[in-house]
């Protein structure tokens, strides 16, 4: 079996903590997380059936260890979300300030420093669980040049990511790889 994975690196793990606590109860809740980039993830580019089917997510405290998995629900671009569907942006806004509260007290938020810095990533997830045993980020294969991901020293950044049997195995237990 080959599946891939979209790999976020330093993400503040009071969210991943409070999307697992709440999805430990209810899986199948949709949450969100929103990195700040004005760059869409490039795996999205391409037809939805050849996405990632699970994000990877490091903490921002330790970078190099991925520590949270969750099913890839959905990603939004959310420049297009905001021109094309405010309906769903403050519906989707609702469902952050409810749930989320450490997230972002208005729900979704369109620019990381400056209004001119659009945010283009909404990451829709369910089924985050906390990994038993952390990855080390060398332990990962990119899909781009299939070689092992280099160590980072900063928060911020993604890649997709070829996972080894014996990491489908594990996310397989942990919330299933149907």
């Amino acid at each position: 079996m080959s599946l891939t994975a979209q790999l976020v690196i330093g993400v503040y793990g009071i969210h991943l903590k409070e999307i697992a606590k709440l999805q430990a109860v209810l899986p199948e809740q949709v949450l969100y997380l929103q990195p700040y980039s004005t760059n869409r993830m490039s795996p999205f580019k391409r037809k939805k059936a050849d996405w990632p089917s699970f994000f990877l997510f490091s903490d921002t405290n330790n970078v190099n260890q991925i520590t949270y998995v969750a099913k890839a629900h959905n990603w939004e671009d959310k420049v297009d979300l905001y021109e094309n569907n405010k309906q769903r942006w403050d519906l989707i806004s609702t469902v952050i300030t409810n749930f989320m509260p450490n997230e972002n007290e208005d729900g979704l938020y369109r620019y990381s420093e400056s209004p001119e810095k659009l945010c283009r990533n909404l990451l829709s997830v369910t089924q985050m669980k906390k990994l038993p045993k952390p990855i080390h980020i060398s332990d990962l294969i990119k899909t781009t040049d299939k070689k092992p991901h280099l160590e980072r020293s900063k928060p911020g950044g993604w890649s997709e990511i070829d996972l080894s049997d014996e990491q489908i195995e594990m996310i397989n237990n942990l919330i299933g790889c149907d």
